[in-house]
């Protein structure tokens, strides 16, 4: 099960700006320009990304538009962590998200 605290965490170590989220791949973090796997951790599933949109979205009215539309924009705060602004969207049949 995917853990977004400890992503979060693994991301402001290493002074990344942006985390993706996509079934069927790991986190990824772009670091200095550059994609690469969170450490240690197993790719996503569907109901992982799934998880997380619903973790992440605390506004009903940012969900019903995800569902609506197929892609909404938030912002997130992971508490004494980091404040991100998150695009979800639906890609292949799955949630993706891309956290900054």
């Amino acid at each position: 099960m995917f853990d977004l605290h400890s992503a979060a965490t693994s991301l402001t170590a290493a002074g990344a700006s942006d985390l993706h989220l996509a079934a069927g791949s790991p986190p990824t973090m772009r670091v200095s320009g550059e994609l690469c796997p969170v450490p240690d951790a197993a790719p996503l599933s569907r109901s992982d990304t799934e998880a997380a949109l619903s973790a992440m979205v605390k506004d009903p009215a940012k969900l019903a538009e995800f569902e609506g539309e197929g892609e909404v924009d938030f912002s997130c705060e992971i508490e004494g962590l980091a404040r991100l602004r998150v695009n979800a969207f639906r890609q292949r049949g799955s949630v993706a998200l891309v956290c900054r």
